[in-house]
């Protein structure tokens, strides 16, 4: 079980894909889990300007996010757009009892999430993908030249 997304517990490995049910969740490796009912992961569309899949953050992880986003000039406009962009899409979650997370519907809609979802792990955070989509994206021997 995940204990504070770090990787003394293993962390966040391999990947995954699971049916995404009507009410658009998706259940999480039990490996994942964490074992505080209370603990919330941030889903943001990402990349963020142009979005491919979900990245689920830790606690931690998003806590350094949001200390980077703090320390933006208030009158950089290029640091409001990115900061709007992030926080204005980003969601706070809690796993169900079962261990599925939530999408929603915007993020499901917004990345073409379909009736199965790749959760792939990246040590202190997973991305949620389109099943077809990581398989395209991981076939593809061009995505390590970008």
């Amino acid at each position: 079980m995940l204990d504070g997304g770090d990787s003394e517990n293993g962390g966040l490995l391999g990947n995954c894909t699971h049916g995404v049910d009507a009410s658009h969740r998706v259940m999480l490796p039990i490996e994942w889990r964490p074992s505080d009912p209370d603990y919330v992961f941030t889903l943001i569309p990402w990349p963020v300007w142009k979005p491919t899949h979900v990245l689920a953050l830790t606690p931690e992880r998003w806590k350094e996010l949001a200390g980077r986003i703090r320390t933006f000039s208030l009158v950089d406009e290029a640091a409001a757009e990115l900061e709007r962009a992030i926080a204005g899409t980003a969601q706070r979650v809690r796993l169900d009892k079962v261990g599925r997370v939530c999408l929603g519907e915007s993020l499901r809609s917004a990345l073409g999430i379909g009736k199965e979802a790749t959760l792939v792990g990246r040590v202190d955070k997973f991305e949620i993908w389109n099943a077809p989509d990581w398989t395209a994206h991981v076939n593809n021997p061009s995505r390590l030249n970008q």
